[in-house]
C-alpha cells in the first residue's frame, strides 16, 4: 500500500475573497534505491484524486551520485506517464542532493508513473572520462523524495459516489476528516454495522498511517471531521435528523442517505430493525456499489445483493501494459511496484516471469538478464542469439522471503555490443520486456496478532464474511475506539 502524508496551509488571494489551497505531499512507495550502471532508471508511482483541481505539483527528488561522477558529463532524466519533460546536471558536490522539478500538469492522470532515469560516467582525469561500467557508476534515490500536490478541493455532488470519493480519500483520513460514528448507548447491531463499513473502508484506502476513527455521537473529535458517516436505528437518532427520513419508507428496507447541514458532509446508514442495518451497512462497505450510486438515496432491502468482490485478487501481477522498450548498451534497468492485499504475507513457490525480446547485436558472451527484489538478487540468464525474439527468464523467490505488502521488481539487462564504442556504424542495442511478464506471488493470510494488523484479520482477499463484535456490558465514551 501507498504511504501518503498530508499537510494543509492557507495562501491569501490577492482580489476580495482568499483562496484556500491546500497542499498534499505522497513519498515514493520505493524504499531508498541504488542503481549501478551508466545508464539508470527507477520508476515509481502516485495518485491525483479526482476531486482535486490541481494547481501546482512539484517532484521533490533527493538523491545522490557516485563521487567519481563527472558532473558535466552525467544528467538526469524525469517522465511522467511515459512523456520525457525535464533534464539537469548533478551539482559539483558530494552527499545528498535536492531537485524540485515542476510537473506539467496536462501529463497528469489520476494514477501517474514517474521515471528517474540517467546516464552516469565517471571521471578519469580532467579532459577525459571513463565509459567502462564499473560498480562506481551509480545513483541513489532516497525514499524520502516525493510528489507535492497544491489543489483547490472541489466539493461533493448530490451524489452518494461523490461523498464516497472525498470519505475514503487519502488526504481526507490523513487531515481527520473522516469518521464514523454512532448513538451513545449503541447496541451490539450499531457496533457491528458500523465495523461493517470500517472494513469496507480499510480495503480500499492508501494511508497506513492513518486510521478512520468510529466514536459515539459526543466525540468532540468526531463532530468536527467534514465527512461523516452516522450509524444507527432510526429510533437513535436525533430529531434533527429523524426529520429527514420518512419512517414508512424504512418498514421494508433500509436507507443511505447524503446531506450537507452546516458545512459538514454527512451519510446516513439507518433502518428500523437490526438485520437490515447491518445489511444497509454492508451496501455502505461495497467500493463498486459506492461508487455506482449516482443519486443522494439508496434503499436496500433483504434482497438486495450487497457481497463484496475480492477485487480482481488472483495471485498475478501484470508487471508492464505496454512494452517498456531500453534503448542503448551497457547497463539498463527497469522497476516495477507490486502490492499486495492488506490481509496477505509472501509464501514460498511466488516466481517472477519476465517474457523478453532484445536485438542480435549484443555482444552474447557476457549480454545479462537479471531480476531483483527489493534490491536482492534473485536469479540471472544469459542473453542469446537464438532466442532473441522470444527469450523467457522465470526465477522463483527464496523459500521464506518476506515481501510485505508491497515490493519492487527491478529488471536489469546487461546488453553490451562487440564494436567499439566510438564507432558510427552500429546498430543501437535494444531489448523489450513484454506485457505478458508478470509476478505470480503465493500468498498466505497474514496472522500475527498485532494491533498494526487490524483490521485485516477480518478480511480474506481484501474481502469479508462474518464479523462479529465483542463488546463490554457497560459502554463508555471511548468504547467505540
Amino acid at each position: 500500500m501507498v504511504i501518503l502524508v498530508a499537510l494543509v496551509f492557507w495562501l491569501g488571494g490577492t482580489s476580495g475573497h482568499a483562496a484556500a489551497l491546500k497542499t498534499y505531499t505522497q513519498p515514493f512507495q520505493n524504499n531508498t534505491t541504488s542503481l549501478s550502471g551508466q545508464s539508470v532508471e527507477m520508476s515509481t508511482y502516485f495518485i491525483k484524486m479526482d476531486y482535486w483541481q490541481v494547481k501546482k505539483a512539484t517532484l521533490n527528488l533527493n538523491f545522490q551520485i557516485s563521487q567519481l561522477s563527472s558532473r558535466q558529463l552525467s544528467d538526469i532524466t524525469v517522465s511522467l506517464n511515459n512523456v520525457k519533460f525535464y533534464s539537469f546536471r548533478p551539482s559539483k558536490r558530494t552527499g545528498l542532493q535536492t531537485k524540485t522539478v515542476t510537473l506539467p500538469l496536462r501529463l497528469l492522470q489520476g494514477q501517474n508513473v514517474l521515471k528517474i532515469s540517467g546516464q552516469i560516467l565517471n571521471a578519469a582525469g580532467k579532459r577525459d572520462y571513463r565509459v567502462t561500467q564499473t560498480p562506481a557508476n551509480w545513483l541513489t534515490v532516497d525514499n524520502h523524495s516525493s510528489v507535492n500536490f497544491q489543489y483547490r478541493l472541489m466539493p461533493p455532488t448530490n451524489a452518494i459516489k461523490s461523498f464516497y470519493d472525498h470519505f475514503s480519500g487519502p488526504d481526507t483520513i490523513a487531515n481527520q476528516q473522516s469518521s464514523i460514528r454512532v448513538p451513545n448507548q449503541a447496541s451490539n447491531a450499531e457496533l457491528t454495522a458500523s465495523m461493517i463499513v470500517l472494513t469496507g473502508e480499510s480495503r480500499v484506502i492508501t494511508t497506513e498511517n492513518q486510521q478512520i476513527p468510529v466514536s459515539d455521537m459526543a466525540d468532540s473529535t468526531a463532530k468536527k471531521a467534514g465527512y461523516q458517516v452516522i450509524v444507527a436505528r432510526y429510533d437513535h437518532l436525533d430529531r434533527t435528523l429523524q426529520r429527514r427520513f420518512d419512517r414508512q419508507d424504512l418498514r421494508q428496507q433500509g436507507q443511505i442517505r447524503f446531506f450537507k447541514t452546516k458545512g459538514t458532509y454527512t451519510l446516513v446508514v439507518t433502518d428500523l430493525t437490526d438485520q437490515l442495518l447491518q445489511k444497509t451497512a454492508r451496501f455502505v462497505a461495497n467500493q463498486e456499489l459506492m461508487q455506482e450510486s449516482s443519486h443522494a438515496v439508496e434503499n436496500v432491502s433483504a434482497q438486495t445483493r450487497t457481497f463484496t468482490s475480492d477485487l480482481h485478487y488472483q495471485g498475478h501481477y501484470q508487471l508492464t501494459t505496454t512494452a517498456d522498450k531500453l534503448m542503448g548498451a551497457g547497463h539498463q534497468e527497469r522497476s516495477y511496484f507490486v502490492s499486495l492485499p492488506v490481509d496477505r504475507n509472501n509464501a514460498d513457490g511466488s516466481q517472477i516471469t519476465l517474457h523478453l525480446r532484445y536485438s542480435k547485436n549484443l555482444d552474447f558472451d557476457s549480454a545479462l538478464a537479471t531480476v531483483y527484489v527489493n534490491d536482492t538478487a534473485i536469479g540471472s540468464q544469459h542473453l542469446t542469439a537464438k532466442r532473441a525474439d522470444n527469450d523467457t527468464l522465470t526465477v522463483t523467490l527464496p523459500k521464506g522471503m518476506a515481501l510485505g505488502h508491497s515490493f519492487t521488481v527491478r529488471v536489469a539487462l546487461d546488453l553490451p555490443i562487440r564494436q567499439p564504442a566510438n564507432s558510427t556504424n552500429i546498430q543501437t542495442p535494444w531489448a523489450s520486456i513484454e506485457p505478458s511478464s508478470q509476478a505470480a506471488i503465493q500468498s498466505a493470510p497474514g496472522n500475527d496478532l498485532l494491533f498494526s494488523n487490524y483490521p485485516n484479520l477480518f478480511l480474506k482477499n481484501s474481502t469479508y464474511d462474518n464479523l462479529v463484535v465483542v463488546r463490554p456490558k457497560q459502554m463508555t465514551p471511548t468504547t467505540p475506539r
